[in-house]
């Protein structure tokens, strides 16, 4: 009777008692080598100080590529067939210096890295008409003048369609035999839009010095005389 009435409190006390807790499994961290829970690894690894350190080196770290061309014939030969804006990149990339490259053109190319020059909302004619809402359209003279670089002795020569209007793919094919190559065009560009900003600059430097100085150039033509 005795035993019966221990087993039985026994199991009261059992069933009253809290359930055991589950062991939860602990995880280190690879930077720190600090425990951490499972769940509790990925929200210290944020603010983890050496996790940090480790990415920042890790951004600094630039690639290295090295081309084992025996015959610098071949390598310059490999060159040759890459596009100005391919090679411009590869010089930002690598490091290297490319005695072909001319990355001073390359803001003048559209990003296909076709060296196509760019024409239509900084493309090129091609990636235009590839574009989803591409619409064909006609050049005027103001932009056969300005995009393409043709002078208007030129445009007197390239025959009209519908009033004063233009051929797009004929502007540019008389641009490309104009200059010889498609590259000589986006030189020509280049060198005008040069020339442009230099004259810009020369005339506002000139309109600040007549503001400052607003009789001097009636003293240089009085003297002159």
């Amino acid at each position: 009777m005795l035993k019966h009435t221990y087993d039985a409190a026994t199991s009261v006390q059992d069933q009253n008692a809290p359930p055991a807790k589950i062991a939860k499994s602990i995880s280190v961290c690879e930077y720190c080598d600090k425990e951490f829970t499972t769940r509790g690894i990925p929200l210290h690894q944020k603010k983890c100080t050496k996790k940090q350190a480790h990415d920042k080196a890790a951004a600094k770290k630039t690639r290295s590529y090295k081309f084992s061309v025996i015959n610098e014939d071949v390598h310059e030969e490999i060159l040759s067939f890459l596009s100005n804006q391919t090679l411009t990149k590869m010089q930002m990339i690598i490091g290297d210096r490319y005695e072909q490259c001319e990355p001073e053109l390359a803001r003048y190319c559209c990003k296909c890295e076709n060296d196509n020059p760019a024409i239509f909302s900084g493309m090129c004619r091609q990636c235009e008409s590839d574009c989803h809402r591409y619409r064909f359209e006609l050049a005027d003279k103001r932009m056969a003048l300005e995009k393409y670089g043709i002078t208007k002795k030129d445009l007197y020569s390239i025959p009209q369609i519908c009033g004063k209007r233009y051929d797009p793919i004929r502007l540019e094919n008389y641009m490309i035999e104009k200059c010889g190559s498609k590259m000589e065009w986006v030189r020509y560009l280049a060198k005008r839009d040069v020339r442009r900003k230099k004259a810009r600059a020369t005339r506002k430097r000139n309109k600040e010095e007549g503001d400052v100085f607003p009789n001097s150039r009636y003293r240089v033509r009085r003297i002159g005389v």
